[in-house]
This record gives structure tokens, sequence and C-alpha cells, in this order.
């Protein structure tokens, strides 16, 4: 991050002295929010900076160690900022508890539904065919992924059906994981895609059932985003922005966090009932036509035209 923000700060304040700009717009307050406070500090251009996640202290656990440190920067980037735009209603609310009197907008992440869209697919409960599972995530403990896998370990030795998982992304943890998987004799049940060429996600969300994601804490999942786009029911904790993406008994169920018995219970219960797992799918697909890009374009154009008249 350091190396980002010297080498950008170097980067902007060359094209500064040579244009002339409005508006700049920070993504992350740190580092991004820093060197736009810099510049603002320096050419008087107004910043807006908009909370992606780990930017916002108390968030993620890998920068637990450097959040009591960065608070006070980032509660100053704020402050300087003439607008700062949560992308979840969860989020925003984490982000008070590090400045309670910053006036804190949001602004959902959008999903391109052309690119992700459903297809039909084949729900049955007839226990020979296999009922496919998906996760996509950096392998990182607060996605809860070793939750899941301990559900898979409990939907194997049930022997009710086949059960599938498929696990794309990467991470610290994914050893941890192939190693629980090896360990336990899952290797035939669960397969680590790891980093997927971004071309070639949408093949995985159309050969799933369900979209699984047990995090411990979330901004706005682009990946759920995606998943709903493409007609999956999901189940997913309570938390940051999958709350408002995700209704129990809408389009998909919500589990309680490090409960491996109640996520096997919500994807057995999709399992079993196959024209509820394809209500989901649909409703879904209906949400996610209302989080098209252009309606996100329109609202960051909206802030961007509120900044510059009262600049």
């Amino acid at each position: 991050m350091v190396a980002y923000a010297w080498k950008s700060w170097l980067f902007s304040r060359k094209i500064l002295r040579q244009e002339r700009f409005d508006l700049l717009h920070a993504f992350f307050s740190v580092p991004s929010g820093f060197v736009a406070l810099l510049l603002r500090l320096e050419f008087g251009v107004p910043f807006l900076v908009s909370l992606r996640g780990s930017d916002v202290p108390g968030y993620s656990e890998r920068f637990k160690n450097m959040y009591p440190l960065l608070r006070p920067v980032t509660r100053s980037i704020w402050r300087h900022a003439a607008r700062v735009i949560a992308n979840s209603e969860g989020l925003r609310t984490l982000a008070l508890l590090t400045d309670a009197s910053r006036d804190i907008a949001i602004i959902r992440n959008g999903v391109d539904t052309e690119e992700f869209f459903p297809v039909p697919r084949e729900y049955t409960a007839r226990p020979e065919v296999p009922f496919r599972i998906l996760a996509i995530a950096r392998l990182t403990p607060r996605k809860g992924l070793r939750t899941l896998l301990e559900a898979m370990l409990i939907l194997q030795n049930r022997k009710q059906r086949v059960f599938t998982l498929d696990i794309a992304g990467d991470g610290d943890e994914r050893l941890m994981l192939e190693t629980f998987v090896r360990e336990k004799g899952l290797s035939d049940r669960v397969r680590f895609l790891g980093r997927v060429p971004h071309r070639d996600i949408v093949p995985l969300y159309h050969r799933a059932h369900v979209y699984v994601l047990p995090s411990l804490s979330e901004g706005m999942s682009n990946n759920v985003l995606e998943a709903i786009a493409s007609g999956l029911p999901i189940i997913t904790t309570d938390t940051g922005g999958t709350r408002e993406l995700v209704e129990e008994g809408r389009n998909g169920c919500v589990i309680r966090m490090n409960d491996p018995e109640h996520i096997v219970e919500k994807i057995v219960f999709l399992a079993e009932h196959p024209e509820q797992a394809r209500l989901y799918g649909m409703e879904s697909r209906r949400r996610a036509l209302e989080l098209g890009w252009v309606e996100v374009a329109k609202s960051y154009r909206k802030a961007y035209q509120d900044i510059t008249k009262s600049s």
C-alpha cells in the first residue's frame, strides 16, 4: 500500500499539473483516499471516497493489527472528502463505528445482467442426480469455507445423495482447506479450481444448482451479485450487503455463522424441494435486474454533479 500510494501520488500530481479536473474519485479509503486527500490539499480538487470493505476498520481479519493505526487516518480522509459512499447498509453501519458524525451515503454494487444470465437447470429430488454447490471467494478465514467443507463431510457421511462442491478462488487458506479435503476423503466431492479467468466464470454459475457463501463479514459481494443474476438460489450468512441481496424464503436461505449443520439443513432442503429452488432462482434474477450498472452509474453521476455544483 505504501508503494502504491507513493507511485500513484507522483503520477496523479503530474496529470493535475497538465490538466484541470473537477473531481477525484477514490475507491478504498486507504491507500487511494489518502492520495486523494494529499491532492486535495495541494490542488484544491474535491474528492469522494467509495468504501469497498477492507478499507473500513473492523472489516477484515487480515488487517486487524493495522486498523488501530489506520483508524485516525481513515477518519481524517472521510472528514475531508466531499462525499463518502458505502456499497451496502452493513458496511455503512460498520463505518459509522469509526466516525459516527460522518454522513455516509449508499450506492450498491452493480452487476452486468447481460453477461450473467440464467439458464434452464434440472432441479430434481431424484437421489441419483448429483446436486452441485458452488462457492467463489478469496480463500481466507473470513469467507467461512472451512465450515462449508465440514458441511460437505456431514453430507457425505449421511449418504442420502451425491453432493458436489466447486470452489473457485485462491488465498492463504487454500493449503489448509485442501489438506482437510484430502484427509477427510472428500476429494471425489470437492474440487479446488484456483483462480478462474473472468471469461470462464459464467459456465460455473450455469453448472451449479446453488451458490453458498458462509462469510463472517461482507461488504457487497460481487460474486453473490453474479450468482443472483445467473438465477441461482443463495445460501449465505446475515452479514453486510448479503442481507440486502438475499431474503430467507424468497430467493435463498440465511444461515448461522460457523454452523455446518445449518448449512446442511438448507442444502438438503433445496435438494429435496426442486420447485422451491427454481422459484428462489427466479426471484434472484428479478432482484438482479434492479441492480444493473445503468442504475449504479446514474447514482454516481448525480453524486458527481452535486459535488461539482457545490464546490
